[in-house]
């Protein structure tokens, strides 16, 4: 997890004399505290309850303002404040309530991280952004309501906190890497629908956790976004649903609730051009959400001879798939074949499971082993699978870039994650 930096408080003295020597245009407020143009940039004063006067004009609280201050208990931010700027009160441990106005826009980067003692305070309805590790390690904080505006939960933002409960708005789609990771009072939590991606450790060590409700509009994750199967906890989602063959792999528990309903997936033709390594092929591919979906088939069957191509092998008895590398591809009859038809499709989630066989040998000479269970999105349009490019590209090693001014999806064989490589 990031930490904020401590500064030198010799250089720090050193850099407030000097910037109180040559500024000349600072307008002091009552008492301890000094503004510019706005900005809260010096608090002077000595109080454990710090109310900021409401008449200075103040808009935002400069970074760093009350960091580490050991002094303050409490305080008070006025209406006319719409940024709280990074590490503003990061390292305040004794700071147990803070008041935010309702004018106030966003939290910056770690504003309040390891304010150990802090336990009361509310997040008003107007912020619409909460910096990454804003309130990391807060771990007297037990409840809180994220503002309906918030549509990505940072990460890091709400990690190593004393949270038994917390309520994700609706217009969250979003929630980061690490986001409620270690905290170890967290016992349910809802996703709600419209939420499309959670990340890497989202709720990571968590070890009071035993449920979490997670909606069908979830189409990717990070790695071990609920742990590893070490911990209590079950998964409630829609059977077939992109997070029952996720949680499966990780060994979590999932139970189908019929009360998280798969939503209705549309797929949309993708418009761009394709191109492989400069040269425009008909491979066949969707747009669900903002993601391109190929058909497998069509992409083995569009590299076959160069030097990334693979087979695709399905078990007749259990139906999973195998990927095999550096391999040439077998046709099945009906690849590259784009059809006229540019209609809309309806998708659901494949539940066939996928494996890849085949070892590289780099130019360093480190071998990776690549044989074994692989886990990409892939969703079935049309009785075909489809496959999300962008988990589909490092598990055959190539490169995938989108070129907005010809509006085209750029595939390059030549690519590799590690360097030069050869089939093993």
């Amino acid at each position: 997890m990031k930490r904020f930096k401590r500064i030198n408080c010799i250089a720090l003295s050193v850099i407030v004399l000097l910037s109180i020597m040559s500024i000349t245009a600072l307008a002091a407020g009552p008492g301890d505290f000094v503004v510019e143009d706005g900005v809260l940039t010096a608090y002077t004063g000595t109080d454990t309850a710090v109310n900021i006067p409401s008449d200075l004009g103040i808009t935002k609280i400069d970074d760093f303002l009350f960091a580490e201050n050991k002094t303050i208990t409490s305080v008070t931010i006025p209406e006319g404040v719409t940024s709280i700027g990074n590490t503003v009160f990061a390292g305040c441990s004794n700071l147990t309530s803070v008041t935010l106005p309702e004018s106030l826009e966003s939290i910056g980067q770690v504003a309040f991280h390891n304010c150990s003692s802090l336990t009361s305070f509310t997040i008003p309805d107007g912020v619409t952004s909460i910096g990454f590790d804003a309130f990391g390690g807060c771990s007297s904080i037990t409840s809180i309501v994220i503002p309906s505006g918030i549509k990505t939960i940072e990460d890091s933002a709400f990690a190593c906190t004393g949270l038994t409960s917390v309520t994700i708005p609706d217009g969250v789609t979003v929630i980061g890497d690490s986001a409620f990771g270690s905290c170890p009072n967290l016992i349910s939590v809802i996703i709600p629908d419209g939420v499309t991606y959670i990340g890497q450790g989202a709720f990571f060590q968590c070890p009071g956790l035993t449920s979490v409700t997670v909606p069908g509009s979830v189409t990717s994750c990070g790695v071990s976004a609920f742990g590893n199967g070490d911990t209590d906890v079950t998964i409630y989602g829609a059977s077939g649903s992109y997070i029952e063959r996720y949680v499966k792999y990780y060994g979590i528990p999932f139970v189908a609730s019929e009360d998280v309903s798969a939503r209705v997936i549309i797929a949309k033709p993708t418009a761009s051009e394709i191109k492989i390594d400069g040269k425009t092929v008909p491979v066949r591919a969707y747009n669900i959400d903002g993601y391109n979906y190929f058909s497998l088939r069509d992409l083995a069957a569009a590299l076959n001879g160069i030097d990334k191509h693979f087979n695709v092998e399905a078990d007749e008895e259990t139906g999973a798939v195998t990927l095999k590398l550096r391999t040439p591809y077998t046709l099945a009859g009906g690849e590259l074949i784009v059809s006229d038809d540019k209609a809309d499709m309806t998708a659901a989630p494949s539940k066939t499971e996928y494996y890849r066989e085949g070892n590289e040998v780099y130019s360093n000479g480190d071998t990776f082993y690549l044989s074994g269970k692989i886990y990409m999105t892939v969703y079935t349009i049309g009785g075909k699978d489809y496959c999300k490019l962008s988990d589909l590209a490092p598990v055959i090693d190539i490169g995938v870039q989108w070129d907005g001014s010809t509006d085209s999806i750029l595939i390059d064989t030549t690519y590799s994650k590690f360097g030069t490589s050869t089939a093993e």
